[in-house]
């Protein structure tokens, strides 16, 4: 048997599953496209695999002069490729790019702006225009004249941004475009972003012997001024722009949405504190707004950014927790109540498509078993609800145009993911990726199984893991337990699929690894989720100590010798609970921690903790309060340039701790990330921890 290694797992990479890289259902619904090498968009045949044709090499195109593709889309007839080249990140999920038009008829390439990178580019419906963001600013070009098109011109840095999102919404609200086309390409809706008000935030990047070169943005703390978000529709014709009267300006806007006949704008309208929410609309060219639907809730609502239109009917389809659990209703445009087609107690994860031709919704669930994820379909008027996936585990399906294809990617404890064709009531077509090569070579080396486990606390709450032993597992011996966790609100880290990283390092050596959802987490319904409401720390913490007591009540662990290991919210857990769990841990590991929820953004921190203003209780649970606690080994780990978790959150347990006369361990990396990744950070980073748990459990 051969040993896993670090750098296997994190240089290498030996043990990464594949996927189908930016893999696309092509309008045909019998061909699909991917992304090769970063250099080359080819198409297949959906059901054979066949390589039909490439349509796009950069290695042959000299306009562009890149080496790489970062991203490709097509134009909605698919006559036109959008290449993005010169990729630089800005946060975690938007980026800059130059952005160049293929016409695939005739083989010719445009540049969508000679100035400088732009951002958020995107075709419009018809194919003949493309909207972009340039400093702060909104454009169109259209590809017949080479005309370009100011939206606004007020855009400005640490200012206004006009439709993209300011920081905390992409992180918090996953919003990347902050436009959105209409239907018949005429007019653009836009989000602008007015951050005047919004504190500043300013992290040092070092480079060399020169002197620090600091980074400065907005980043709204808890309590603290947020953007104020408008709603504005430009209409291509007129050139005139129609601003929509979303009232209070203290909101959020985390949606903005065309019904498909681009009648109406829909918007989605939350208040601060996240207990109420509404859905909008717009009649085009109008200000007014008149709602469609609401949400109110004593704690705080959960939300999904998105209405499911019809194309042949004057519907929606929405998905809500009002009942406690996450299920699907629909509706008429003006938000009139038809039916639920789900109900129980049980969850409903996502709409994964509507085939209106058949009349049937599928639908991601958890009625199987809330550590599963199973596919299931359900007719308009919520009957006939039929599982579609088979096999244990989680599956992760994607629909072609017309839902009458798609690809399950589907893992379990013990397999890894697998790529299948299937069609719509769940017959198999054929494999696209089997990751045969990963099973073959993990038969070289000494992987154990992954088993789910649960355990009633003295609370009478059941709570669920999983587990990981060592190999060779002598159930005579005692072993150490390390512990790993994330445990945020609505997460879920116990579930029955894939997984393989450092916890199978470890299990190699002869360490047991667990892994337990303490409440606050996801898809047990609502009490569950929500009792954390104002007190983030307290259930959560209990809980954890009560997995360690009982996992080491077990005869083969060794209870005096058990660690824990958490990163971002995890690493608010593992610093909570070195403090706050007496001599049960031995030894701690607190990556990107947040110490104190004062410090940490408005949108994620208010929905779970009011705000500091109302809640008096807001720094009761921060782990600063308890560090004359600490008696095992503690690492703190962060990257100085953090703009999601601050570094500074780490200095101030640093300061506590060092006030209380407690010894620890620390390892701050220099200009890395939340992620603190790189081809040699990553591997540094788990050797350093691991030579700690090694020399301390």
């Amino acid at each position: 048997m051969k040993s896993i290694t670090i750098d296997a797992l994190y240089k290498e990479k030996i043990f990464s599953a594949k996927g189908i890289p930016q893999f696309r259902f092509m309008n045909s619904g019998k061909t699909y496209s991917r992304l090769e090498d970063s250099k080359r968009v080819t198409v297949y045949d959906l059901k054979s695999g066949k390589l039909l044709k490439t349509l796009f090499d950069i290695g042959k195109c000299k306009e562009i002069g890149a080496e790489k593709l970062h991203s490709y889309a097509f134009s909605k007839d698919e006559t036109k490729l959008l290449l993005a080249v010169d990729f630089e990140k800005i946060y975690r999920r938007t980026f800059y790019a130059s952005y160049f038009v293929y016409d695939l008829k005739k083989k010719t390439v445009t540049p969508v702006c000679d100035k400088k990178r732009q951002k958020l580019a995107s075709f419009s419906p018809d194919g003949r225009k493309v909207a972009f963001v340039l400093a702060n600013d909104l454009y169109v070009k259209d590809l017949a004249s080479g005309k370009e098109i100011r939206l606004t011109k007020d855009g400005k840095a640490t200012k206004i941004i006009n439709g993209a999102p300011d920081w905390v919404y992409e992180e918090e609200w996953y919003m990347t475009y902050g436009y959105q086309w209409s239907p018949d390409s005429q007019s653009i809706a836009y989000l602008r972003f007015d951050e005047s008000k919004v504190k500043e935030y300013r992290i040092d990047f070092y480079h060399g012997t020169d002197y620090p070169k600091p980074f400065v943005y907005k980043y709204p703390r808890a309590g603290e001024d947020n953007s104020k978000v408008t709603c504005h529709v430009f209409d291509l014709k007129t050139k005139k722009t129609v601003t929509l009267d979303t009232g209070s300006d203290d909101i959020y806007i985390p949606t903005i949405q065309w019904e498909p006949k681009g009648k109406y704008l829909y918007l989605l309208i939350v208040n601060r504190l996240q207990n109420h929410f509404e859905w909008l609309r717009a009649q085009k060219g109008k200000t007014e707004l008149e709602c469609v639907y609401e949400e109110a809730n004593e704690r705080y609502c959960d939300i999904d950014q998105q209405l499911y239109f019809l194309k042949e009917s004057p519907e929606f389809l929405l998905r809500t927790s009002r009942s406690g659990r996450w299920h699907v209703m629909r509706c008429k445009l003006d938000g009139t109540y038809i039916c639920h087609l789900t109900n129980g107690e049980w969850d409903v994860s996502a709409v994964k498509a509507i085939d209106e031709k058949k009349k049937l919704v599928y639908l991601e669930t958890t009625k199987t078993n809330h550590l599963q994820r199973q596919l299931f379909k359900v007719g308009f008027n919520g009957e006939k609800l039929e599982r579609v996936t088979i096999g244990q585990g989680t599956h992760n399906i994607t629909f072609n145009s017309d839902a009458s294809l798609f690809i399950d990617c589907h893992s379990t404890n013990q397999a890894p993911p697998v790529y299948t064709l299937h069609t719509s009531d769940g017959k198999a077509l054929r494999v696209l990726e089997s990751n045969a090569a990963l099973k073959k070579l993990l038969k070289n080396y000494p992987v154990t199984k992954k088993e789910m486990f649960h355990f009633v606390t003295p609370e009478k709450t059941k709570l669920f893991g999983w587990i990981i032993k060592p190999y060779k597992f002598d159930p005579k011996k005692r072993y150490p337990l390390f512990m790993t966790f994330y445990n945020g609100p609505h997460s879920q880290a116990a579930t029955e699929g894939w997984q393989f990283g450092w916890e199978r390092y470890l299990a190699e050596r002869g360490y047991i690894v667990a892994c337990v959802d303490g409440r606050g987490t996801g898809w047990r319904g609502e009490e569950f989720l929500k009792c954390t409401y104002k007190q983030l720390g307290r259930y959560e913490v209990e809980d954890q100590i009560y997995a360690a007591k009982f996992l080491g009540s077990l005869p083969y662990v060794d209870e005096k010798r058990i660690g824990v290991f958490g990163w971002s919210y995890g690493g608010f857990m593992a610093s909570s609970l070195m403090v706050r769990g007496g001599n049960v841990f031995k030894l701690g590991i607190a990556v990107a921690s947040v110490t104190d929820w004062r410090f940490y953004d408005t949108i994620y921190t208010e929905k779970f903790m009011s705000t500091p203003q109302e809640n008096p209780d807001y720094g009761k649970w921060s782990p600063v309060n308890f560090v004359d606690g600490l008696t095992g080994k503690l690492l703190l780990v962060h990257g100085i340039a953090d703009d999601n978790v601050h570094f500074q959150n780490s200095l101030l347990l640093e300061e506590a701790l060092i006030k209380a006369g407690k010894q620890f361990e620390m390892h701050y990396v220099l200009n890395k990330d939340h992620g603190i990744g790189g081809p040699h950070t990553t591997p540094h980073l788990y050797t350093r921890m691991l030579n700690f748990i090694t020399e301390n459990l």
